[in-house]
């Protein structure tokens, strides 16, 4: 009788825990979404040439941004 219940406790144990699992699961990988950024022309921070933005500033935002 003992030898059953402990079989019937480590079944309902190893139910109890695969239901769990999808939880544990690695989450959504989030939509992407746009980030707008104001800065101010300050070398070498940042630079505009052709209405176009670069300098020190711009490569640590985009590296922000990719990660």
């Amino acid at each position: 009788m003992v030898t059953r219940l402990h079989a019937l406790a480590i079944v309902a144990l190893l139910i109890a825990l695969v239901g769990g699992l999808p939880g544990i699961a690695a989450p959504a990988k989030a939509a992407p979404r746009t980030v707008r950024v104001a800065t101010h022309d300050i070398e070498p921070f940042v630079m505009s040439h052709d209405n176009l933005k670069s300098g020190f500033t711009i490569d640590i935002l985009d590296q922000i941004a990719k990660h």
